[in-house]
Order: structure tokens, then sequence, then C-alpha cells
């Protein structure tokens, strides 16, 4: 596997439909992904996920 892909769960995947957020999470670096994937995919409860998804969206600028 390319260390350089970082595999989306589905959740973030439709989070970032939009064409302006996805081309700002393709800019960030493969290392960025994964460390903003970690906080979100280590949330306990769902409540707890979606707050870390919409954080990681709003630092994308959404």
């Amino acid at each position: 596997m390319d260390p350089s892909v970082v595999p989306l769960p589905d959740d973030v995947a439709v989070a970032l439909d939009d064409p302006v957020l996805r081309a700002a999470w393709n800019a960030l670096t493969p290392a960025d992904r994964r460390q903003r994937l970690a906080s979100i995919e280590s949330a306990g409860r769902p409540e707890t996920r979606a707050r870390r998804i919409d954080a990681a969206l709003r630092d994308l600028g959404a």
C-alpha cells in the first residue's frame, strides 16, 4: 500500500463531499491526514466522533 494514501472512513468521506473541503483535505500531508483521522477514530462515543469531524472541517475552512 502506498504510504501517501490515507483511507477515509465513510462518515469522514461524506463530510468531505464538498469540493472545496476535499481539496483542502487533499492539500494536507499524509501525516497530517493520519493525525486528524486518529483523533476522529479514537472517539469513544458517536457524539464525540461527530464533534471531532466538525472540528476538522472547521480547520479546513468550512
